[in-house]
């Protein structure tokens, strides 16, 4: 098992509590479990996260970075729209290649089923911009069709003790040794509440 660290709160009000980590405690949090931490996720909706990355994080660690909400309805200004909001998290990442792309809207996820946006997605697989795309989604009663649509390489969902089901953890297991995903699960501390 690795460890990675969410950004949602660096700098920015988030979780139930809306709280937030200042710079000067992120890099005590840096400093501290620099060795533990394998992968740092992030967003543009996070703030400035990525930038602080960018600025301050050995290139040592995984980043996973994801596309907000796309906006665009032909598949040529959705893969611009793609490519436009990459290019500016790997610029505020000061980087040219990051770990994993995820789509953050489970709405979005449809618009892999286009050949032409699958195509661009395999693309920048192949030039090592990124090495995975993943999905992030809230409840696991449709990641079976998700997986149908395109073979993800990497599936984020909540998982804390309020929400823990047997049952939904056993088809998440079935589905992970089928489809050969990496699985993370996020919001283990309930938003910063436990």
């Amino acid at each position: 098992m690795k460890f990675g660290i969410g950004t949602a709160q660096f700098k920015q009000n988030y979780g139930i509590l809306k709280r937030n980590v200042n710079r000067k405690d992120l890099k005590k949090i840096f400093n501290k479990f620099n060795n533990k931490i394998d992968l740092i996720d992030t967003a543009p909706s996070y703030g400035d996260s990525e930038i602080f990355i960018g600025n301050n994080c050995n290139k040592k660690y995984k980043i996973i970075t994801k596309v907000d909400e796309i906006k665009s309805k032909s598949p040529k200004l959705i893969i611009n729209e793609i490519k436009l909001k990459l290019m500016n998290s790997l610029k505020n990442l000061k980087t040219n290649k990051i770990y994993c792309l995820i789509i953050h809207s489970e709405k979005n996820i449809k618009l892999l089923k286009n050949k032409k946006i699958k195509s661009y997605i395999e693309m920048l697989k192949k030039n090592k911009i990124i090495s995975k795309i993943g999905i992030s989604i809230y409840n696991t009663s449709k990641l079976a069709n998700y997986l149908k649509i395109y073979n993800f390489d990497l599936v984020q969902l909540p998982l804390n003790i309020f929400n823990i089901d047997e049952s939904e953890i056993e088809k998440v297991k079935k589905l992970k040794k089928k489809f050969k995903f990496e699985l993370h699960v996020r919001s283990i501390l309930f938003q910063g509440l436990i």
